[in-house]
């Protein structure tokens, strides 16, 4: 993508509309992107209040905001996820992960987000895993939401292409678990939940 959220933000804390829908690169997939920073370092020029912003002003354009955020909890971070109507949490029947995943979720219970926010997600599930799905949830004390098929070469294909593998692989298992998916949210997001 040409612009990024640090071109979105750098008129200051109050982000504004039109350059922000400027920055906003569409794909052939219907999708729109705001990208992140070009480098590591340019993402400290963009505050938590700017991400507030920025979320804010999104949420009114769309129908849907999907934030990809990393794995650690500092202020914009948390901005995102305080916004957030759902959060999926994506983790992996692995025990070092489940011991990651436990951890956040008792963080995410400190900060009150409730079950109907916080959606746990199981990632690459096969049917020859050590540690089953239900034993997960079991695991966790946390109900799953979802859970995604391992296809390495499919997921892998998609990744180097750019493609989206629904559009790209999309009679594949995990294409087809992520358009299930879909349709949930937007079930559940008809609900009441955004």
């Amino acid at each position: 993508p040409r612009y990024s959220i640090v071109d979105a933000c750098e008129s200051g804390d109050h982000v504004d509309s039109d350059k922000l829908q400027s920055c906003m690169s569409p794909h052939p997939s219907g999708l729109s992107i705001l990208a992140e920073p070009p480098h590591p370092t340019a993402a400290e020029e963009v505050s938590a209040h700017q991400v507030q912003s920025v979320l804010q002003q999104l949420r009114a354009i769309y129908p849907f905001v999907l934030v990809d955020t990393p794995h650690i909890f500092e202020p914009r971070v948390m901005a995102a996820l305080d916004l957030s109507s759902t959060i999926f949490l994506a983790t992996v029947a692995t025990i070092p992960a489940l011991r990651s995943t436990r951890k956040v979720l008792s963080f995410f219970r400190e900060l009150g987000y409730s079950s109907d926010k916080v959606k746990l997600v199981i990632n690459r599930t096969s049917k020859i895993d050590r540690i089953e799905t239900k034993e997960v949830a079991r695991t966790l004390d946390y109900e799953t939401f979802w859970t995604f098929p391992n296809n390495y070469v499919a997921t892998t294909d998609a990744l180097n292409s750019g493609t989206p593998l629904v559009m790209q692989k999309r009679l594949t298992n995990v294409a087809k678990s992520i358009m299930e998916m879909a349709e949930a949210v937007n079930r559940f997001s008809e609900n009441g939940h955004r």
